[in-house]
């Protein structure tokens, strides 16, 4: 009889150890699981935050800015066009003009070429051909220049001018900088929540390993 209940109780031990190891299994891939969807979406979050909300808001402050400083830029070589008759605003005058108003203490250069200067370059005469007078075209040079371009208009509102302002992206390399930021804030946070997940499943297995230790103890006496 004896034999008998020493038996049944190594019997109860062994059939306690992979009901313990299947459940500390099922956390532990619950918990890996849990993982991996938090980083997954943490990264489409953090992709759909920079494209669709963060970056666009920075790119339409840069817009304005860069229609700003192009309509400020126009007016200032329209004022400077009024010192000269039509017939005597050659390629240097214009020159001449564009170095008076480059603003190289804002990094920003000015160039002005007439509507009907010879020495247009293909590229300058495609936007020429696509601008309306008071319109605008802006264009990226790189990730850290911008060109605006602006087609000035006579005294007669017929085409007078290409005014082009090449200005540095500060508003956007600002931008970058707030994404990296969010990315960082966005990459702790996740991190966070990792750890104490990760606390909570060593403390679940913790918790089932000693009753397990428990039982066996309890059995061998």
């Amino acid at each position: 009889q004896d034999m008998d209940r020493v038996r049944d109780m190594l019997e109860s031990r062994d059939a306690c150890r992979p009901v313990a190891t299947h459940s500390v299994r099922r956390i532990q891939r619950h918990g890996l699981v849990l993982a991996l969807v938090l980083v997954l979406l943490g990264l489409a979050g953090n992709l759909a935050l920079k494209r669709y909300v963060l970056m666009p808001g920075y790119q339409r402050l840069e817009e304005k800015e860069a229609a700003r400083t192009l309509a400020e830029a126009m007016e200032a070589v329209q004022r400077a066009s009024l010192a000269r008759a039509p017939a005597e605003r050659d390629d240097a005058f214009w020159a001449h003009v564009a170095d008076t108003l480059s603003g190289p203490a804002k990094g920003t250069t000015l160039a002005v070429w007439p509507a009907d200067s010879p020495a247009l370059g293909g590229h300058e005469k495609e936007v020429l051909a696509s601008l309306m007078p008071g319109g605008m075209f802006m264009e990226e040079e790189g990730g850290d220049r911008l060109h605006v371009h602006g087609l000035l208009a006579g005294e007669e509102g017929l085409p007078m001018a290409l005014v082009s302002v090449e200005m540095p992206r500060e508003i956007f390399q600002q931008g970058r900088m707030a994404a990296r930021l969010v990315s960082l804030i966005l990459f702790l946070g996740l991190l966070a929540v990792g750890v104490v997940f990760w606390a909570w499943g060593m403390a679940a297995t913790g918790d089932l390993l000693r009753r397990q230790a428990h039982v066996e103890a309890l059995v061998e006496r």
